[in-house]
C-alpha cells in the first residue's frame, strides 16, 4: 500500500522535521496485525488553491486533485495546508481536518498544520494526519469508527493503529493491485533481460506477446506453489552458433540440434524455463504441470516432441513455421 501527502504549505520543504513526520506515518500505518504493508510515505508540493464551500473544501474539487494519484497506485492521498492558508481560504475555524464520506474507492482527506503546531500537546501534523487516515480505514471497511472515541480519550492516535488490520481494507482491490504490480515487475524484468541486439539488426528482443505469456506462466506456477524463472528468451545468432558447437567442436554436452537461424529463440518467440527450487532435476510430474500451464497460455511445449524432448522449452510461433521466420514471411504485428 502507498500513501502521499500533497502539501501546499509554503515552507514545508524547509522543515527540518519533515522526514520524521512522514516516518511517524510509516510507523503507525505498519504497526497493526497486517504487519509492514505500507511503503514509506512521501510528500509532494502542489501549487493549488482549493474551492471552499460553507467552510469546507469542496468534495468534487478534492476528488479531482487526488484521483490521478490514486490511478498511480496510491491508496491514501492527504491534502495538507498551513494554518494561515486555512484562515485565508475561509475554512471553518474549529476544523483541523476532514475525511468526508463518499462512494469512491479511494479516500479523500485533508488537514491543516504548521511544523510545530500542537494538538493536545502532541504534533498536530502527525496527530491530525493520522486521525483522518484512521477515518479512512473505518469508512472503507464499514467497521464501527473508533477514531473519535480513541482520540477523545488519549491525545496520541498511534495506539489506535495497533488494532487497525489493513488486510480488511478493500481486499479485492488490494489483491488485484498486488497481482498487477507483480505482473508489471515481471514484464519489466523480462524486458531488461532480453533487450540485447541481434546481429541482423531486425529481431533484437523477445516479442511482446511472448513476454506477457511467459509472465503469466510464472504467475500461475507461483500460485500453484512451484516457482519458475526464464533462463533464456531471445537468442542471438552468435549465441545460437556457440550452443550448437558445444559438444561438437567445443567442450561440453550437446544441448541443441539447431544451427544459427534454426531456432525459434532467434526470432524472439521462444523461452526456456527452469524451476527455482528443483532446477532441471524436477520430477516428471512438475515438468508435466509446467507443460500444462504453458500450453494453456498457447505455447507449444518441447516436452511433447516425439524425438528429442526439451522440457524447459516453450515456443509461440502462432502458426508460422521456421521457414516463414527465416524468409521474412511473418507479420510481427501479431506478436505485439
Amino acid at each position: 500500500m502507498k500513501g502521499i501527502v500533497l502539501s501546499t504549505h509554503p515552507t514545508i520543504s524547509k522543515w527540518k522535521t519533515l522526514k520524521a513526520k512522514l516516518g511517524f506515518f510509516d510507523r503507525i500505518y505498519n504497526s497493526g496485525p497486517a504487519g509492514k504493508v505500507w511503503e514509506p510515505w512521501v510528500m509532494e508540493e502542489v501549487d493549488v488553491v482549493p474551492k471552499v464551500v460553507n467552510g469546507r473544501i469542496d468534495h468534487a474539487w478534492l476528488e479531482a486533485l487526488q484521483l490521478p494519484y490514486f490511478n498511480k497506485g496510491y491508496d491514501f492521498v492527504k491534502f495538507h495546508g498551513s494554518i494561515a492558508q486555512k484562515k485565508a481560504w475561509g475554512i471553518e475555524p474549529n476544523l483541523g481536518g476532514s475525511n468526508p464520506k463518499d462512494k469512491t474507492e479511494y479516500e479523500v482527506m485533508y488537514f491543516f498544520a504548521d511544523e510545530k503546531t500542537l494538538r493536545k500537546g502532541l504534533n498536530r501534523f502527525e496527530q491530525t494526519g493520522g486521525h483522518e487516515g484512521a477515518h479512512g480505514f473505518y469508512q472503507e471497511t464499514t467497521l464501527p469508527d473508533m477514531t473519535h472515541f480513541w482520540h477523545d480519550k488519549t491525545p496520541d492516535i498511534s495506539g489506535l493503529f495497533i488494532i487497525i488490520n489493513w488486510n480488511l481494507y478493500q481486499p479485492r482491490r488490494m489483491a488485484l493491485k498486488k497481482q498487477k504490480n507483480l505482473l508489471e515487475s515481471l514484464v519489466a524484468a523480462l524486458k531488461a533481460s532480453f533487450a540485447v541486439k541481434a546481429p541482423t539488426g531486425t529481431i533484437d528482443r523477445l516479442q511482446p506477446l511472448v513476454e506477457r505469456k511467459a509472465a503469466n506462466v510464472i504467475l500461475e506456477m507461483k500460485r500453484l506453489g512451484h516457482e519458475v524463472r526464464v533462463v533464456e528468451g531471445f537468442r542471438s545468432l552468435e549465441r545460437q552458433k556457440e550452443l550448437y558447437e558445444q559438444g561438437r567442436t567445443t567442450p561440453g554436452a550437446v544441448v541443441t540440434n539447431a544451427k544459427a537461424g534454426e531456432s525459434f529463440h532467434n526470432y524472439g518467440v521462444a523461452v526456456d524455463f527452469v524451476f527455482r527450487k528443483e532446477g532441471y532435476n524436477a520430477s516428471s510430474a512438475l515438468w508435466n504441470l509446467l507443460g500444462k500451464v504453458g500450453k494453456l497460455q498457447g505455447f507449444e511445449w518441447g516436452g511433447d516432441w516425439k524425438g528429442f524432448k526439451d522440457r524447459p522449452h516453450f515456443e509461440l510461433p502462432l502458426g508460422y513455421n521456421l521457414k516463414d521466420f527465416q524468409t521474412g514471411k511473418v507479420d510481427y504485428n501479431k506478436f505485439k
